[in-house]
């Protein structure tokens, strides 16, 4: 993988696909600005630091933000990132992130889209070590589940095969919505699955075989330690975090 040829997708929208954020007055949580900046422009930033990334396309708001391209939101995230992709022809992968996650940092995208880059699959997604969450935010509850590889949460991202996803635009939908909900992945499958997931010994070879099954594409699931990819702001608690660390 040479530098620069994965775009980036970053929505600035109230419904990402990655879970919109609640509790927090109704407004674009993307869009709050916490020290002078909004929580999507960082996310940008974020992902120019990243060398593999080239272009990035913002979606939502008035503003570019300092993405290359910009484009309104349709209201619609599987229209909107459809649209997105459009402008990476050039761009053979990308990652979509949420523009309320304003702690990830570019070496984290780096890290993430390197290892999914490497797996040779159409779809990843990160699972992010608890580890790696509690040192760095050890005061922002998450939800964990325990893999073979250890306790993990989920991230606010997906790296995917460009020319895949446009081709077949309803499949986008169908990823961020299992995304929001693994058990629902499982018991699509089978839900025998469950039980070997609650007893931990499930991995995340595993979960990528079943993603694989419900969407039809080669998928996998990636356990980095990547704290600012599994902090999003979603309520009012995470964005007083936000403005007592960034304000």
């Amino acid at each position: 993988m040479s530098e620069g040829n994965v775009g980036a997708v970053v929505l600035a929208t109230h419904e990402t696909g990655f879970g919109a954020p609640a509790e927090l007055g109704g407004e674009t949580a993307a869009l709050i600005e916490v020290g002078g900046e909004t929580l999507a422009a960082r996310v940008v930033s974020a992902a120019e630091d990243a060398a593999s990334v080239g272009t990035v396309v913002l979606v939502g708001g008035d503003d570019a933000l300092g993405a290359d391209e910009h484009l309104s939101t349709t209201g619609n995230p599987a229209k909107d990132i459809a649209a997105a992709l459009a402008l990476l022809d050039d761009c053979p992968h990308a990652i979509i992130l949420p523009g309320n996650i304003p702690f990830v940092r570019g070496a984290e995208i780096e890290a993430f889209v390197r290892a999914a880059a490497a797996a040779s699959v159409q779809l990843a997604y990160p699972l992010v070590t608890r580890g790696g969450c509690d040192a760095a935010f050890p005061e922002i509850r998450r939800t964990y589940f325990k893999l073979v590889e250890g306790e993990l949460t989920g991230g606010n991202a997906l790296f995917i095969d460009v020319p895949t996803f446009q081709a077949d635009t309803a499949i986008i939908e169908k990823a961020a919505e299992l995304r929001r909900e693994p058990a629902k992945l499982m018991t699509m499958v089978n839900p025998l699955v469950l039980l070997k997931f609650s007893s931990g010994r499930m991995g995340c070879g595993d979960i990528g075989e079943l993603a694989q099954k419900a969407l039809g594409l080669r998928a996998t699931a990636i356990a980095i330690n990547a704290p600012g990819l599994a902090t999003d702001i979603q309520k009012p608690g995470d964005l007083e975090v936000a403005r007592e660390r960034l304000g």
